[in-house]
């Protein structure tokens, strides 16, 4: 009796230390040591790239275990800019602002100083370019209820589009953690969003970067200013096909990184995961 009691009181407490609860405005997470390793070893990763403050969060969907450079930072909240392209992307086939991926919005004929935005777009080359008067076109078509309905319903960061209708992404109330990053693209990954099974297939077409023998790479990128900062978003996933697997099954690894980032060195979002996923063997 008094050894299974004691047994008891070793499990429970070997659970209870192992947990903490990380907190930041509106939102925590319980920070569990046995799924969740903080990385501090991925600081030279950050500071090489002149990223004074950052956090990047990995799932491992097979061990079912999450890597994490600076666990505080990974349930703060932060503009989502075009990482929420994404979700304006399928929001907008939900709702058939677009009929699919290859209707084209005619350009206005403004210069915006980018050659790629100054021409006609469908919502592959939007996407990939970061199109935003593209994106701002989709969000007047869903309209504000529309949208506010859909990123409630999927529980996107603070779910607060105060700002206006065309910016609240990019200027206005909207905040995501990188943590909440990367459940929403797990959902999307499995198709468990609330939306049609054929539209998250196409956005999941579209977010397609790298494409190799070995792995496919999806992701969107983001950059967005917030309390006089530049934050600099990556998030995506990687499929990597079973070799020999008869039925065509995939392991896969989420990522969200978001960064102070160094208004000269946008590519450093993409230099510091891709070295973090090359080093874990991932890529």
């Amino acid at each position: 009796m008094r050894l299974g009691l004691l047994l008891l009181f070793f499990l429970f407490g070997q659970q209870v230390f192992s947990q903490d609860t990380l907190r930041t405005k509106g939102y925590y997470v319980i920070w569990d040591t046995l799924k969740m390793k903080e990385r501090k070893d991925w600081t030279e990763h950050f500071t090489s790239q002149g990223a004074a403050d950052g956090t990047l969060v990995i799932y491992d969907q097979q061990k079912g275990k999450y890597q994490v450079y600076n666990r505080q930072r990974m349930v703060d909240r932060f503009i989502p800019a075009s990482t929420f392209k994404i979700y304006n992307s399928l929001i907008a086939l939900e709702t058939g602002a677009v009929k699919s991926e290859k209707e084209t919005f005619k350009w206005d004929g403004f210069d915006r100083g980018n050659g790629n935005w100054n021409r006609d777009q469908d919502m592959a080359f939007a996407f990939k370019n970061s199109t935003v008067w593209y994106y701002q076109q989709l969000a007047r078509k869903i309209g504000w209820v529309k949208m506010e309905e859909h990123i409630k319903s999927i529980g996107y960061g603070n779910k607060n589009i105060d700002g206006g209708l065309e910016d609240f992404w990019i200027k206005g109330k909207l905040r995501i953690s990188a943590k909440e990053q990367v459940e929403l693209l797990k959902k999307l990954q499995a198709d468990m969003l609330p939306f049609k099974k054929e539209h998250m297939l196409t956005v999941k077409k579209i977010m397609i970067q790298e494409e190799t023998e070995n792995y496919i790479l999806r992701a969107k990128t983001g950059w967005g200013e917030q309390d006089g900062k530049n934050i600099g978003w990556y998030v995506g996933y990687v499929e990597k096909p079973r070799k020999g697997s008869k039925e065509k099954q995939s392991d896969f690894w989420y990522f969200a990184l978001n960064i102070d980032m160094d208004a000269n060195r946008p590519e450093s979002r993409m230099v510091i995961v891709k070295r973090v996923l090359a080093e874990l063997k991932v890529i």
